[in-house]
């Protein structure tokens, strides 16, 4: 964990204590029409705790491209 930094890179994110409870929230915003593959959970190292982000967008872009090459196969 980082210190002396401010966070706010966690500035209006949930903390959640371990992973569990990170995957519980994604089942939430699931529930409330997010789609499930634009999510991830990751470990801070601002504050220790774990977040949910979305996926940024050459990320999503390079996981629709091999999805679409898996499905040519």
């Amino acid at each position: 964990m980082k210190t002396g930094t401010k966070n706010r890179a966690c500035v209006g994110k949930k903390r959640n204590k371990d992973r569990a409870a990170a995957e519980a929230q994604i089942e939430r915003e699931v529930t409330r029409g997010t789609s499930r593959d634009r999510l991830i959970i990751y470990r801070c190292d601002h504050c220790g705790h774990w977040h949910v982000g979305h996926v940024g967008k050459r990320l999503a872009r390079k996981q629709a491209s091999e999805s679409a090459r898996g499905r040519r196969r």
